[in-house]
């Protein structure tokens, strides 16, 4: 189970980094499913992520991610704890992993496939390109279906770079494949397929405008505190 917790979660940061200063306002879904006896229930994110010239911040569940390219360091916040651990760019998990968890990074190595279709469409005032992604791993696939759009006011090539420092996280073999899309995901549905099950999910942009992120945005709280490892329970 603390397998499958780490490889959504990496998948989902993934995702939704793929979401001056902008704010972009944005659900998420994932469904439930049931393994070696344990229910997770579907769950639903509604979360505002914030896009800079050097600097992003996404939202998972519990936990955000602070992206800081003037710094070369991603913060990885857990809320329900009230700790957050520093990662330097471009990110290696397997720093701040526990030995245990550091070994079964050597299982999750994934190889990237995007394929521009070349198909459009509008979806609400964008108008997007569709791309379609395949992510290959020992235990399994996931597949997206990615709409993407650059009719909203940024420097896509900052973008990528920033992107680039992140994506890896220690075990995507080829992460520059994703320097294939062209323009911010407005629309992603995917499916993954792991150890037996079928997981559905999407995110998609409700909204995006340009805005005054509020104090504290691309820093951790100043009442938490720094942890210099993970543990297990913190991908839960």
């Amino acid at each position: 189970m603390r397998k499958f917790s780490l490889v959504t979660i990496v998948l989902l940061v993934l995702v939704s980094l793929l979401s001056a200063d902008l704010s972009i306002r944005m659900k998420t879904h994932m469904d439930g499913f049931e393994m070696m006896g344990q229910k997770q229930p579907a769950t639903d994110l509604d979360a505002t992520n914030w896009l800079a010239k050097d600097r992003m911040v996404t939202h998972q569940q519990d936990k955000t991610f602070i992206v800081r390219m003037d710094e070369k360091k991603m913060y990885y916040v857990m809320h329900k704890n009230k700790v957050y651990t520093v990662i330097d760019l471009p990110v290696d998990l397997s720093k701040v992993l526990p030995p245990e968890a550091a070994q079964m990074m050597g299982m999750m190595k994934m190889s990237l496939a995007v394929t521009p279709t070349g198909n459009t469409k509008k979806i609400d005032t964008w108008n997007c390109s569709e791309y379609q992604v395949e992510m290959k791993m020992m235990m399994g696939t996931m597949n997206m279906t990615i709409w993407a759009t650059t009719d909203i006011p940024f420097d896509f090539s900052t973008y990528n770079d920033m992107y680039s420092n992140v994506a890896s996280m220690g075990f995507i073999e080829n992460p520059e494949e994703y320097s294939k899309i062209k323009g911010y995901p407005i629309q992603t549905d995917m499916t993954i397929n792991m150890m037996g099950m079928t997981i559905k999910g999407y995110t998609t942009v409700l909204e995006i405008k340009e805005a005054t992120a509020p104090a504290g945005t691309y820093t951790p709280p100043a009442d938490y505190q720094k942890k210099d490892q993970l543990s297990a329970q913190d991908f839960r």
